[in-house]
């Protein structure tokens, strides 16, 4: 009898030591989502010029990501983050990030090509100058964004290793283990059609790219070709044999 009173005892500081640790992991879950969350509520606010159509989505946001914890065990939450924040937006971003990859830098290079040969008009130089703007801008822009993604991605790795491990179960141990393991292991992003995942390093890529290009078609253009001369300066050449 004094043997299953103990093991009663014992039950209940496990169950209560089980409901602090996933209390303590739920706040440090909704702690990752602060920022987002805020951010929404700016959205929200200027969107509708309206304060409290802002509150309501974040406070809406609040409601679903609460709910979604309920349905998912506690430990599994890092996980689900990682694998929502892949499963959504790298089948969009990849699309868009390849598409302005593949034919933004060129385009950049063809209007600097355009614009340092000094043949064009002044209208036609400022298009080509908005155009450049424009790709510019534009591939930043996603550049940043996938950057951002990766780095949310990562982001439970430091609130894994915040854990005392010596008060969770061992089952849950090892699954922060793997899951450890797994965000140590290849970056978790947008894929561009699998050549590399966008993170802050593809911003200097990219910038030393258009840089390099740019560099090249200005001394194209101020190489030129011997014929092109002749025919700007109006002389005859005559090729003797």
């Amino acid at each position: 009898m004094a043997l299953f009173k103990k093991s009663q005892v014992y039950d209940q500081n496990r169950q209560k030591t089980d409901d602090e640790d996933v209390r303590r992991s739920k706040n440090k879950v909704s702690a990752m989502f602060t920022s987002v969350l805020t951010v929404m509520k700016i959205s929200g606010a200027v969107l509708s010029t309206n304060r409290y159509c802002g509150s309501k989505v974040k406070y809406m946001l609040h409601v679903i990501f609460c709910c979604i914890m309920q349905l998912i065990p506690i430990f599994n939450a890092f996980r689900f983050i990682g694998a929502f924040l892949s499963a959504t937006v790298n089948p969009v971003l990849r699309h868009i990030a390849g598409g302005f990859y593949a034919m933004g830098t060129p385009v950049i290079c063809f209007m600097i090509y355009g614009i340092s040969s000094g043949t064009l008009l002044w209208e036609d130089g400022f298009k080509m100058i908005g155009t450049i703007v424009i790709n510019l801008v534009a591939m930043f822009a996603i550049t940043f964004k996938g950057a951002s993604i990766n780095s949310m991605a990562h982001q439970p790795l430091e609130e894994l290793h915040n854990f005392d491990m010596s008060v969770l179960p061992d089952k849950t141990v090892h699954q922060i283990v793997i899951f450890t393991n797994r965000l140590t292991g290849p970056p978790i992003g947008v894929s561009v059609y699998g050549l590399f995942v966008i993170d802050y390093s593809t911003v200097l890529m990219v910038f030393g790219t258009i840089i390099t290009y740019a560099v090249i078609a200005i001394q194209f253009t101020s190489t030129g070709f011997p014929s092109d001369s002749c025919l700007y300066n109006n002389t005859n050449v005559t090729f003797t044999t």
